[in-house]
């Protein structure tokens, strides 16, 4: 078949629907990811013929070629990216989100984007939903292989001008690429997530398929069933396939070449060839670049499980991919090819200057908190308000032994515990009886104080930081107290923010040689046993006191507030004294164990914090207690100093 391939065009097609259903949450295609795989190897399969077919006709040029793809990638991109630039402003009310959203442009614009969102968290995290181009890291890879791909082809045909050669290349090339997918995707799956290296395969197998099809097509008996087949195994994914899964991995291997038995049949199909499918196959791109970001706003309003939202987004993608392709993606690329090289160079790196000057200023406005009221503006603070030597004390990497010191000279309490610690512990600081005294940093963000702890988060980092420190403790002085402080709930129920609620199926922490696949009766006596045993051994050498948990907001309540507040709707963030009571009641059940096993002190937060049935979120005026969904700010925390100095006074 040469010209257009109407089976091709079916299935960018099929892969764009299935990545936006996906992201929307429509009809369970909650493997509809596996479409950025697709587009791969349809991508690989044409650069291929594109450079083939011009080496074999002594006619390949690098500048034709590499401008004939910014042609077609740039423009479309660079509109998307200034109205995001743009309209942040009235759009992204938080500064930090806006500041971040300039930043993901201007990468995206450069198409480096997937190496700046694999240092920042994974494609299947929660706070991926955030991100308003986070899309783009799969244009950031196809381009990176653009750049080096037809060097490498060229060079190949240079040496050994013959399919066979070209063939060996590419072969060397996927199972390179292939193997380090399959060992990466497991101990750094981030990276083998966004980066080139592990994600090349998938798009050298299109280029083998066509070398291999140039020189022997499939028989036409064949063709039929192979294409059926193929079309089964791509739905067949769509539907079975989830965020679970280690990806790439080996699951990718059935998408990839499902999609190649599609393509080998080289078979024209009625199915396939439906008016509305060749459409959405030739508005893709725009569908493609578009849907994340209208997504993104439905998420970051919290209106992403409206039926109506999600409706009114669908639509809204529709209407804009549709404009994008026609006013933009088509149009500008034909006026573009009308150019010389040096003149379309220069308008495509003015596109870049301008998304580069926009995200300069946006950030060097740090995101324009002017536009804030006065009001706002104090909500706004919160979102910083936290412990300023957070990165620096935390952990057991640090180069003082005995842990980071808030106060004088002499030692006054321990606070062992994790992020919730590390959140309360200037507020203990000021609590001291008198400035002569210091409160010792015993704290690790996701490490409750549990002994025997193993994780599969942060694998052997918490046993180690837990076992230095219980030994540590032996050596200080039998009077000074320890207090234990963890948001022990996350660890026992799992998350409680509302995006998360449900998401997570296995416990992240287990006290014997393996983790648990679900939270069983087992898995629940092994917490309680373990939080009394702590306490309990604590006690052995010194007073022990525990603070009853934090209530969890189920929004990041600064956000919430500003995000809300700037749309003119209701912004108050309450959680009801029974829901806090009933997620906690496990917790409350071991720490009362504790406390008549082992005489441990309890501080109870909630007469504080919790009034009327609700727990609040802010005081009278507005300001609030926390500086994100679970986390006390230093003014939350600094409410509970009546609390802390209870743990003082007597000597």
């Amino acid at each position: 078949m040469q010209g257009f391939r109407s089976d091709i065009n079916a299935l960018r097609a099929f892969a764009v629907l299935a990545v936006i259903a996906y992201h929307f949450g429509i009809f369970k295609f909650q493997g509809g990811f596996v479409g950025v795989d697709v587009f791969f190897v349809i991508s690989g399969y044409l650069m291929t013929a594109i450079v083939v077919q011009a080496l074999q006709q002594q006619r390949f040029s690098f500048v034709t070629f590499y401008l004939a793809r910014a042609r077609r990638i740039v423009p479309a991109l660079w509109v998307l990216c200034v109205f995001l630039l743009a309209m942040g402003a009235l759009l992204v009310p938080v500064p930090q989100d806006y500041v971040m959203l300039a930043k993901h442009v201007y990468k995206a614009m450069l198409f480096v984007s997937n190496n700046t969102f694999y240092q920042e968290s994974g494609y299947f995290a929660a706070h991926a939903n955030e991100k308003w181009v986070l899309h783009t890291w799969s244009l950031s890879v196809e381009w990176q292989f653009y750049l080096l791909y037809p060097l490498v082809l060229w060079a190949a045909w240079r040496c050994k001008p013959t399919l066979r050669g070209l063939n060996a290349v590419l072969i060397v090339l996927g199972l390179a690429s292939f193997t380090c997918n399959l060992i990466l995707s497991r101990s750094y799956p981030e990276y083998a997530f966004f980066m080139l290296p592990t994600r090349a395969w998938e798009l050298v197998s299109g280029g083998l398929l066509y070398t291999y099809t140039l020189q022997a097509g499939v028989p036409s008996k064949w063709r039929p069933a192979l294409q059926y087949i193929g079309l089964l195994l791509l739905t067949l994914t769509v539907f079975t396939y989830n965020s679970t899964l280690a990806w790439p991995s080996f699951w990718a291997l059935l998408p990839v070449v499902a999609t190649l038995m599609v393509m080998a049949a080289q078979r024209e199909n009625r199915l396939l060839q439906q008016t509305w499918l060749q459409w959405c196959g030739s508005v893709s791109y725009s569908l493609y670049l578009w849907h994340w970001p209208i997504w993104v706003g439905l998420h970051y309003y919290g209106v992403s499980r409206d039926l109506w939202a999600i409706a009114a987004g669908l639509l809204l993608t529709l209407l804009l991919g549709t404009a994008s392709f026609y006013g933009v993606e088509q149009p500008v690329r034909q006026g573009l090819s009308k150019y010389s090289a040096r003149k379309s160079v220069a308008v495509l790196l003015s596109m870049v200057l301008v998304v580069y000057v926009g995200a300069w200023v946006v950030r060097q406005n740090d995101g324009f908190t002017g536009r804030l009221s006065p009001y706002l503006q104090m909500v706004h603070a919160s979102i910083g308000n936290s412990n300023p030597r957070e990165d620096e004390c935390q952990g057991n990497d640090r180069k003082d032994a005995a842990g980071c010191q808030y106060g004088g000279e002499t030692l006054g309490l321990i606070v062992m515990g994790d992020s919730h610690a590390q959140a309360v512990i200037r507020a203990t600081e000021q609590a001291l009886p008198s400035k002569q005294y210091h409160v010792s940093d015993w704290t690790m963000a996701g490490c409750p104080p549990l002994l025997g702890l193993h994780s599969t988060d942060v694998k052997s980092r918490c046993a180690q930081h837990l076992n230095k420190y219980f030994e540590l403790q032996k050596t200080m002085p039998r009077n000074v107290p320890i207090l234990l402080v963890a948001r022990y709930s996350n660890y026992i129920e799992g998350p409680s923010e509302w995006d998360l609620q449900g998401q997570e199926q296995a416990p992240e922490v287990y006290f014997g040689q393996q983790p648990y696949a679900q939270r069983t009766p087992a898995f629940y006596h092994e917490m309680d046993a373990a939080v009394v045993r702590t306490a309990c051994e604590l006690a052995r050498y010194r007073p022990v006191y525990m603070l009853k948990p934090i209530p969890e907001m189920t929004v990041d309540v600064p956000k919430y507030v500003l995000k809300r507040s700037w749309l003119g709707l209701d912004a108050q963030v309450q959680l009801p004294t029974r829901e806090y009571q009933q997620r906690q009641q496990r917790i409350l059940h071991s720490m009362a164990q504790a406390q008549q096993q082992c005489g441990v002190k309890l501080l109870d937060p909630a007469p504080i914090l919790c009034h009327q049935q609700v727990c609040a979120s802010s005081d009278a005026r507005g300001r609030p207690y926390y500086y994100d969904d679970d986390h006390l700010s230093v003014y939350g925390a600094e409410q509970l100093l009546p609390l802390f100095r209870t743990m003082f006074a007597k000597p």
